[in-house]
């Protein structure tokens, strides 16, 4: 081929003997992402009707991000699924292809990171709360490799209370983590090293006393029940000496024993 020219596009052998070319589109990546999600296996179906060849699925997920997410998410579903495919899951996949284009063209903003589109399911949970209990802050870890963003997390949490339980747990695990490394910074502590020290093993004690307060809190162990002071503020009208008004706050202090 003479220097300079572009090499032709290939044309991929179709089952019946023909070739043609297949282009990539929303459509048609919504529709392999629609059949590997319900348990179909690529091998099986590429290269059939207006399906490209087997080789065009891992070209067309390097070249579209978009693609890429959405096959992951599909091959998710497959592996969780407990019947056909939800309309709820086909707008997810849906969503996911259309992101870019509703974005529209041009680079990314400088700074702003790519959002991680991720579906929830037992396995993701299950991830993000092994990170947890092995002491990982999750404002650092969002939104790396599969797991979901700092928003998302906190939705799930509202939206499923198991997950929401299940993180409570791990964070539990999490204040042991901090409780035993406080101690291994204190053994190790040194003359030179002593007031650095110190701060360090505060801040990983009030951590713990955070994520934990009935095992790593003030008074636990003791066997007497915790206070919670309840601070009520009210507000009413008051004339200062010189006849002008203003607004006086007045607290009201309630003490109650804490079930937990």
């Amino acid at each position: 081929m003479p220097k300079g020219r572009k090499r032709p596009p290939v044309q991929m052998p179709r089952a019946d003997g023909n070739c043609r070319r297949t282009c990539y589109s929303a459509s048609l990546a919504l529709e392999i992402c629609a059949r590997l999600a319900n348990g179909e296996k690529w091998a099986l179906i590429c290269n059939r009707g207006r399906l490209p060849h087997c080789s065009a699925l891992s070209k067309w997920r390097d070249k579209h991000a978009e693609f890429a997410e959405a096959l992951a998410q599909a091959r998710e579903i497959a592996r969780e699924r407990a019947g056909p495919l939800t309309g709820d899951d086909l707008e997810h996949l849906k969503g996911l292809l259309m992101a870019k284009k509703a974005s529209g063209p041009g680079k990314p903003r400088p700074g702003r990171r790519n959002i991680v589109h991720v579906r929830y399911g037992p396995r993701v949970a299950r991830e993000i709360c092994e990170h947890l209990a092995a002491g990982e802050i999750w404002s650092q870890i969002a939104g790396a490799g599969r797991l979901p963003s700092v928003a998302t997390f906190y939705r799930w949490r509202r939206d499923f209370p198991e997950f929401a339980a299940a993180v409570e747990d791990a964070r539990r695990y999490a204040a042991e983590a901090r409780f035993d490394a406080a101690l291994v910074v204190a053994q190790a502590s040194t003359p030179a090293t002593v007031q650095s020290d110190k701060l360090h093993v505060a801040t990983l004690f009030a951590h713990a006393e955070k994520l934990d307060p009935d095992r790593f809190g003030r008074g636990a162990g003791s066997g007497e029940p915790r206070i919670r002071r309840i601070v009520i503020r009210r507000f009413e009208r008051a004339v200062r000496e010189d006849g002008t008004e203003y607004v006086r706050a007045i607290d009201s202090v309630q003490e109650q024993e804490d079930e937990r």
